[in-house]
Formats: C-alpha cells, sequence, structure tokens
C-alpha cells in the first residue's frame, strides 16, 4: 500500500508539473503586454534564453564532434558522409587522379623482355616518344555491416598508353594495365588517436590488389599483392586552405612460383611498397610518389577557362621503373600535360 500511495503520489506530480508547462504563458507573449518601447528588449532576451536551452539539451558526443575538414577524411568518407562528397557518378568517388594528357615517353621499350623465355618479344615495335595517357580510377563503399565498424570498398584503376601520333602503325594501344582490388578493412580514425609529431593518422587500409595487361604470350604481364596503407595528415592550425596528406604503403607480393609467371622478378623493380606525400592549397595540389626505384612529380591547379572550372591543368613527370606493366623492368623517363579531376 505504501509504495502505490508513492507511485500515486510521483505520477500526479508529474501531470501537474506537465499542465503547467502547457498553461505556462510564453516569454513571447508576455512581450506583447509590455510597453512598446520596451518589447524589443524583452523579445530580444527570450531568443538568447531560449537558444542557450537548446545548446544544453544536446547530445554531449554532438558537442565533441571535431570541427576541423580533414582531407583524407574527405577521401574515405564513412557511410552517412558519402552523400557529401563529391561523387563521380552516384556513389562512385575518385581513387586515384582521373586524367588525359599528352605523355612524351623516352623511350617505350620496344621488344619487352622477361626472365620468363615465354615473354621475350622477339619482333621490335615501331613506336613513337608522343602518346596519349589515359587514367580512370573510382572507387565504392560495399553496403556490408563488418564486425569492428569498419568498411569494406571496391576500387578499380585503368590505366591506358594510346599511340594516337603513330598513323603509320594505325594508331594502336601500347598497353592498358587493369587493377580492381578490394579493400576489406577500411578504418578511419578519431580524433583521439595520438598525433605523430604535426601529422595526425587518419585512416588504415588493407587490401587484395590485382593488375594485369590483358594480352597474350609474349605480352603478357600480371601479378597480385596484398598491401596495407597508413594514411596520415598534417595539421595547419593557422590557415584551413592548406592540407599536407602522407600515405605509406608496404605490400607483399602473393607469387604464382610456378614456370607461368609472366614476371618473375617484378618485386626487384617495383619495390615492396610506396610513399605518396600530397599537398594542396586550394585546389592547386603537388604530389611526390617515391617507390624503390622510381619517382614520379605531380603538379594540378584550376584552368582559368570558366567552361571547364570543374578540371584542372595537369602536369606529370615519371623516372624510373614500372611507368607500365610491359615496362616494369624497362627504365624510361616521361613527361606530360593534359588535365584531371581535382580531389
Amino acid at each position: 500500500m505504501k509504495l502505490s500511495a508513492y507511485f500515486m503520489a510521483v505520477v500526479a506530480s508529474t501531470a501537474s508539473s506537465a499542465w503547467a508547462a502547457c498553461t505556462e504563458t510564453p516569454p513571447w507573449v508576455q512581450c506583447a503586454n509590455l510597453p512598446h518601447e520596451r518589447q524589443l528588449e524583452c523579445y530580444d532576451a527570450a531568443s538568447q534564453r531560449y537558444l542557450a536551452e537548446q545548446h544544453a539539451t544536446q547530445p554531449a558526443a554532438e558537442e565533441a564532434t571535431s570541427s576541423f575538414d580533414w582531407k583524407l577524411d574527405r577521401m574515405w568518407p564513412e557511410g552517412n558522409e558519402i552523400e557529401r562528397s563529391k561523387a563521380l557518378a552516384g556513389l562512385l568517388l575518385q581513387y586515384k587522379r582521373n586524367y588525359l594528357m599528352i605523355d612524351s615517353v623516352y623511350a617505350p621499350a620496344a621488344a619487352p623482355g622477361s626472365p620468363n623465355p615465354a615473354n621475350n618479344v622477339t619482333a621490335a615495335d615501331q613506336f613513337t616518344s608522343s602518346e596519349t595517357k589515359l587514367q580512370a580510377s573510382v572507387k565504392a563503399r560495399l553496403p556490408v555491416t563488418w564486425p569492428w565498424g569498419d568498411s569494406i570498398w571496391v576500387a578499380y584503376t585503368q590505366q591506358s598508353h594510346w599511340q594516337s601520333f603513330n598513323g603509320g602503325e594505325s594508331r594502336p594501344f601500347r598497353e592498358t594495365d587493369y587493377g580492381p582490388e578490394i579493400i576489406f578493412l577500411s578504418h578511419r580514425f578519431g580524433d583521439d588517436v595520438p598525433a605523430l609529431g604535426r601529422f595526425t593518422p587518419r585512416l588504415a587500409n588493407f587490401a587484395f590488389v590485382h593488375q594485369s595487361n590483358g594480352q597474350s604470350l609474349p605480352r603478357s604481364r600480371s601479378w597480385n599483392r596484398l598491401t596495407a596503407e597508413l594514411g596520415s595528415e598534417y595539421r595547419f592550425d593557422t590557415d584551413d586552405d592548406r592540407r599536407f596528406t602522407m600515405l605509406v604503403k608496404p605490400w607483399w607480393r602473393v607469387s604464382r612460383g610456378d614456370k607461368n609467371d609472366d614476371n618473375p622478378d617484378i618485386v626487384k623493380y617495383l619495390g615492396h611498397g610506396e610513399v605518396s606525400l600530397n599537398y594542396w592549397q586550394d585546389r592547386t595540389q603537388y604530389a611526390l610518389l617515391l617507390r624503390e626505384r622510381a619517382v614520379q612529380l605531380d603538379w594540378s591547379f584550376p584552368l582559368w577557362i570558366k567552361s571547364l572550372n570543374s578540371a584542372d591543368l595537369h602536369l606529370q613527370y615519371f623516372n624510373g621503373y614500372g611507368h607500365s606493366l610491359i615496362d616494369y623492368n624497362h627504365k624510361l623517363h616521361s613527361f606530360g600535360v593534359g588535365i584531371s579531376l581535382p580531389y
């Protein structure tokens, strides 16, 4: 009986308070009853009280959310952020740079070879040093629930080297490399991760990558890799328009280990990983890609033509091995100029 009486008293008190709140005259109605010269001051005070009450009732997690706009977060958005990202089509996002450029190559392998005798080209091709280089690269997040709250992505990169100025040889595609991959554990770090100096870790990716040129013997080249990637970003506290990112990606080749291996010594030339450094000032981007036996420099900035404002002018220099799969063991250097899509 005592417990029942207590419960009824609580219910009655709650109902009384709710009724009082519903019947209480709102502050702005009270302001209307004041003299005209005091109404504006009253309305302003009521508005300030209302905003303060709304702020006090917001969840603590929302207040703790970082307001810093990380570049790597934009490049690898979480599920609820994809709609606000720059999608190429639907939910497809840009992965590596997408570009079209005139490339001057000195000089592509006329008769590509390999330690595997079946992959040695005997008849030399008549290639010109000028060609068109195209790269298309997209990624998409799969709608899969991962036990640890991370995400799974699929990505595809295609790079073609087209002898578009070589009319004497019917303008062939000298090489096209296909690179599907599945990034089966993509994790974005929160702001609670300790910084490495001024660099803050933002993501970790683990992937299976296949790359091949789709050609028959003796020009066939292919390999599979397991990769890990750690992305960190340097925080410029004084300028929100500048971004500097560092991506470190080691890999391990999944070797076939048989007589059908197109390129058994590919790791000797392409190494065991790469480091990518990127600096942005607004839309202008400077990029440096380093491998054990190759270096690539990229510089892109907005075009001054209004009708092409969605594209950047792009300059690229490459020196070393691995310009393409067919040139994996052939050292060359190239310089290209064209247009690309900005991040």
